[in-house]
């Protein structure tokens, strides 16, 4: 991967996702108008993170590399400027992606060091949650395991009380003929009626 690092190549051995475009604001003014209705008039630059930031510069066509500093002073005098318009994605923001989905790329970042620190942590995040997806999987095919020897037991279960069932019912049927026409009971019968007398 061209992007990645010299002394974290070892890291890589996953595919790249395709990168997630930003939504653009499709009416600036209203969204400031939203801003202020949500006392949001007052629009602070440096309270957002550099990704935010990127996005604010982003929607407006400028230039978004740099370290927070200048990128907060490059927004801050687009801002001020003539049709300034705070905010531009503040109602799209919760569009985006979480920002350890998308890996960092050497373009977007001022420093090396920068670049680095944003890498690692998107690298550790993705192994993180990867590891999270396995045990999950892990747990998810023991579970089933677990169901289908229950409902082998169960039906085993099942089927001895229907053996045990039928058994009785021939047991009643014998009964019933011994007490109602004992003098029609045959040889094999009579031997059957000793023995569940001796065992009774």
């Amino acid at each position: 991967m061209a992007n990645v690092p010299q002394n974290l190549q070892s890291l890589e051995g996953q595919p790249r996702q395709a990168p997630v475009p930003v939504p653009q604001a499709s009416d600036g003014a209203a969204l400031a108008a939203a801003a202020a209705a949500r006392g949001e008039a007052q629009f602070d630059p440096n309270k957002l993170t550099v990704e935010e930031l990127r996005d604010e510069l982003r929607a407006r066509s400028l230039n978004t590399v740099g370290l927070k500093s200048a990128l907060v002073e490059r927004l801050a005098a687009s801002i001020s400027g003539p049709g300034g318009i705070p905010y531009l994605m503040c109602d799209n923001r919760q569009l985006k992606r979480p920002a350890y989905k998308k890996e960092p790329q050497r373009e977007d970042f001022g420093s090396e060091e920068e670049f680095n620190l944003a890498w690692i942590k998107w690298r550790e995040t993705r192994d993180s949650n990867n590891e999270s997806v396995k045990r999950s999987r892990i747990c998810a095919k023991l579970k089933k395991i677990d169901h289908e020897h229950l409902l082998k037991e169960r039906d085993e279960e099942h089927s001895q009380l229907n053996q045990m069932l039928e058994r009785l019912k021939d047991e009643a049927a014998f009964l019933n003929k011994v007490l109602s026409m004992p003098e029609q009971l045959d040889a094999t019968e009579r031997d059957r009626l000793l023995h569940f007398l001796s065992t009774a």
